[in-house]
């Protein structure tokens, strides 16, 4: 019942089944079904108070859809904090320096616990003047992307929003 994403919960004790007036049984959860994503078989036997006692066993598919409980929270870069890069060794579309010229610019990072598709983090850039168009971002995995100029850009001050 998960994603590939998650590891897998304990579900034993999930979903139950009571008998009303020995005729109808209603299905239940005993807890909130928040990380429990996807197709679940329930099987579900029914038996009668007869000599001999006669039963039945139906499966029955349950489909619990995630929710968008979180929003991402942006780990790297800093929020309000200038990141300054290396001019002289700028190259189009790889990885990026800062400033010192030594170390490579971390990669871009949110954290979101959500599930399934919910806590894939995509980044944007915008810029009210433009210059998002100098730059992207490719992401890498489930909630890093790398930053990248798109050409060699002249010495200068850029100015990028991030958002997810």
């Amino acid at each position: 019942g998960n994603n590939s994403y998650e590891p897998l919960k304990a579900y034993d004790d999930l979903f139950a089944i009571t008998t009303i007036d020995n005729r109808v049984g209603k299905l239940s959860v005993n807890k909130s079904l928040k990380g429990y994503y996807g197709f679940w078989i329930i099987l579900i036997e029914a038996s009668d108070q007869g000599i001999p006692k006669q039963k039945n066993i139906s499966s029955y598919e349950v489909y619990v859809r995630p929710f968008n409980y979180h929003m991402p929270v942006i780990r790297y870069p800093v929020a309000g904090k200038t990141l300054r890069i290396c001019h002289s060794l700028q190259e189009a579309y790889r990885p990026l320096y800062l400033a010192d010229c030594q170390q490579r610019l971390n990669l871009f990072e949110a954290y979101d616990p959500d599930g399934s598709k919910y806590g894939d983090v995509t980044f944007n850039l915008d810029s009210d003047v433009g210059d998002d168009q100098h730059f992207r971002m490719m992401k890498l995995s489930r909630n890093t992307s790398a930053f990248y100029v798109k050409k060699i850009l002249p010495a200068g001050s850029y100015s990028v929003s991030l958002y997810q």
